[in-house]
């Protein structure tokens, strides 16, 4: 049986300088975007450049984090063999739910539901706040760290109720994204374009938080450890409803600006979308965005604050996934329509249990049910959502298109 020879052609001296500079030059740009990330994220000219390598670098940390969470897990169960009191101690431990809204979706309700039906407290990034049965009191109690050696939070939201004694702990947090820019420098343009663009940003900003000491008042913001975070409850809302709310919030605090009517909201929102801040938002819009609202005849009010809505969901629904954490949707409407199911739905995600004897405040749907809206404005609110809608924002929002 005859035997072939292969031949191999040696590589020329020419051919393998080259192959050495595009190697060098290939670990070169890698190591430069490693080393100047936050550079790149921050100040390249495409926005959506600066998103996507924000994304893959969370999903990349991530992966790693979940891949030392899981070597963690395996030296402990080691240690459990020979310590009783270290599993004892970690038993202990509450795991932090996040309950994550847009500003009005109803996060207030979901936690003073929760708490009526249980007779615990749930917990909040937001320390200055409480509940109480005479109301939110803010700016008065003392915030009290849910673990008392991590004075940065999350906080308890009731001080005359315990926590619970195992397992979940809800807490409430509006991440970023939601401000309203008024060209003042309470809300910079940095302030909502970099979270609802930058992932790593934005899953920061969940654990951001602030903090109420007495006796002398002080209000200091702080944050803690994001990846402590377990589970994710998902609060949501009719998006028309979202703006009106703000818009209704914006008339408490600012009486006889507006009327309060739909001529009040339109020119609410017609200010809104041509302060500064709004118009500069364009560069940021899909290019279907802009052709839809560039198109003749069509408008919908307040884009801005769409814009920020449909893309703090889509941060949210980036993070469940990057994540991988379980994740339980609710809807406020559902609230009115079908309570009972919404409560056990939550109590369950949570793993609790009704406490004998606890009493539930009832649901009361908010607004005057004043028609602010023609159906043709919802309609092309929508519209607009759907071009800035991630998959996930699509699929979890279906309800309202």
């Amino acid at each position: 049986m005859s035997e072939s020879i292969i031949y191999h052609e040696v590589p020329s001296i020419r051919t393998l300088k080259k192959a050495m500079v595009y190697g060098l030059a290939t670990y070169a740009a890698v190591f430069f975007l490693a080393m100047n990330y936050n550079l790149a994220v921050n100040y390249h000219p495409n926005y959506r450049f600066r998103e996507l390598l924000s994304d893959y670098r969370f999903r990349f940390k991530a992966r790693m984090r979940r891949a030392g969470e899981h070597l963690s897990s395996q030296k402990f169960r080691k240690v459990q063999r020979r310590t009783k009191e270290g599993t004892e101690e970690e038993k202990k431990e509450l795991d932090i739910v996040w309950q994550v809204s847009y500003q009005f979706a109803g996060s207030r309700v979901g936690i003073r539901i929760l708490q009526d039906y249980t007779g615990y407290s749930m917990g909040t990034n937001y320390g200055d706040l409480m509940d109480t049965n005479r109301g939110f009191i803010t700016k008065f109690y003392e915030s009290i760290p849910i673990y008392p050696d991590r004075p940065n939070g999350p906080y308890k939201y009731r001080y005359d109720k315990p926590l619970p004694t195992s397992g979940n702990v809800l807490v409430r947090t509006h991440c970023s994204g939601y401000c309203v820019d008024y060209d003042t420098a309470s809300c910079t343009f940095r302030d909502y374009t970099i979270p609802l663009t930058d992932l790593d940003y934005f899953f920061k900003t969940c654990a951001t938080g602030t903090r109420f000491t007495q006796p002398r008042g002080r209000l200091e913001l702080v944050r803690y450890d994001q990846w402590r975070v377990k589970k994710m409850m998902v609060l949501m809302r009719n998006p028309a409803d979202l703006v009106l709310a703000k818009f209704i919030s914006f008339m408490e605090f600012n009486p006889k600006t507006y009327p309060v009517n739909e001529r009040g909201l339109q020119a609410w929102c017609d200010d809104y979308d041509n302060r500064h801040g709004s118009k500069q938002l364009r560069n940021y819009y899909s290019s279907e965005a802009l052709k839809l609202v560039n198109t003749d005849g069509f408008y919908a009010m307040c884009e801005a604050e769409l814009w920020r809505i449909t893309r703090f969901y889509n941060q949210v629904f980036k993070l469940v996934e990057f994540l991988k954490d379980d994740v339980h949707p609710v809807y406020f409407e559902d609230y009115e329509t079908d309570l009972e199911t919404t409560i056990t739905g939550m109590m369950d995600f949570l793993g609790y249990k009704q406490t004998e004897n606890q009493t539930q405040t009832p649901f009361n749907k908010s607004g005057d049910g004043y028609p602010y809206y023609s159906e043709a404005q919802k309609a092309n609110m929508m519209k607009f959502i759907l071009t800035e809608a991630s998959t996930a924002t699509k699929e979890r929002f279906q309800r309202y298109f």
